[in-house]
């Protein structure tokens, strides 16, 4: 399976989150986290936080139809559903038969009681 996440910014709580994920998807998956935004100042005393999972973190792609083309993803899971690349990615995975999620950018319930978890069993 390969998943591309949308996240604000690489905060621990969302790359817990994508790093958690990672442990529910068959094996071979392919997980790649995409940046909205660098981390801003008042949060940088949270640090940058990596995967402990083979996951990609990457830059938001400045043409967001085009890098999801090359991507091909089969499912697209996006936290920042105010930003300008939301309906861009969601009228692309419409359009192509892609699975979309709209997931909180901060972790409010346990990851293991999310509709998306429990999607994936």
């Amino acid at each position: 399976m390969k998943l591309l996440f949308f996240v604000v910014n690489q905060s621990p709580f969302n790359i817990e989150l994508v790093d958690h994920l990672y442990n529910y998807l068959p094996k071979g998956s392919s997980v790649k986290i995409i940046l909205q935004n660098k981390m801003e100042l008042c949060r940088s005393q949270w640090g940058l936080k990596t995967c402990i999972n083979p996951i990609e973190i990457l830059e938001r792609p400045r043409k967001l139809e085009l890098f999801l083309e090359q991507e091909k993803p089969e499912v697209v899971v996006y936290t920042s559903y105010r930003s300008s690349g939301f309906m861009k990615a969601k009228r692309w995975a419409r359009k192509h038969g892609v699975k979309f999620f709209v997931h909180c950018s901060e972790k409010l319930i346990e990851y293991k009681r999310s509709s998306f978890f429990i999607w994936l069993k």
